[in-house]
């Protein structure tokens, strides 16, 4: 299992809970990365008061990140090692 601040309702800072996930695994034509940084926006501040109606409940606050691709049996055409980056439309917690 990996930890992941969730925002379960919208609040103030308060509202941020630090909290295990669980680790779901790769689907035919999907991908494991490994973080290596991740950027907390305005835009998820904005989500977390309510201030805009973020994707769904509960969510993890990070819209942009860098990763690396982690070997897989499923993943033949990207480079493992090669750096990369992403910003995410939805960051909801994987369903156990």
């Amino acid at each position: 299992m990996s930890n992941a601040v969730v925002v379960h309702e919208v609040g103030g800072p308060e509202k941020l809970s630090f909290e295990p996930v669980p680790d779901a695994a790769p689907g035919p034509g999907e991908a494991r990365v490994r973080h290596t940084a991740v950027g907390l926006n305005f835009i998820d501040v904005y989500f977390r008061t309510g201030l805009y109606k973020a994707p769904s409940l509960p969510f993890i606050p990070v819209r942009s990140t860098s990763y690396r691709v982690v070997p897989s049996p499923c993943v033949r055409r990207l480079r493992y090692s090669a750096a990369r980056s992403a910003l995410s439309v939805s960051s909801a917690p994987p369903s156990p």
